[in-house]
């Protein structure tokens, strides 16, 4: 079950099982929902600006209703790799290139969407390109 109350004008409010609490927590991040949160062993809560209540609805929706199954198995094979963590990615990236010398640039805990405060991706951004060093 889910619950939302309106205690400010800009917050809302979610509580919902565990579960179902852990994907949609997932899916919050990977959409660039801000939000803040806690849990116990039964149930997780979050409070997040007001303004992406239309976004949080569907998205609950998508994660307690039977019409998404398929969605979620998804959702968890995609968890269950550990794709999702950085840790995880840097490895793959590594894997990728092989034997050559690599540097990684990396913004721990950072947005993709947030480009401002990625000091390490405006670092990758500003490297000449090799025409530019030609």
């Amino acid at each position: 079950m889910r619950t939302a109350n309106r205690l400010s004008p800009r917050k809302e409010y979610v509580s919902i099982n565990s579960d179902n609490g852990k994907l949609i927590s997932i899916a919050l991040a990977a959409s660039g929902i801000t939000f803040k949160g806690r849990f116990d062993k039964e149930r997780m809560l979050w409070g997040y600006d007001g303004i992406y209540k239309e976004s949080v609805d569907e998205i609950i929706t998508k994660f307690t209703s039977d019409k998404y199954a398929e969605q979620r198995n998804e959702i968890a094979e995609h968890k269950g790799n550990n794709s999702l963590s950085i840790s995880a990615q840097k490895e793959e990236c590594i894997r990728f290139v092989g034997e050559c010398d690599y540097r990684i640039y990396c913004d721990d805990g950072k947005s993709g969407k947030d480009v401002m405060h990625r000091p390490s991706l405006r670092n990758v951004m500003s490297l000449p390109t090799k025409k530019q060093a030609l």
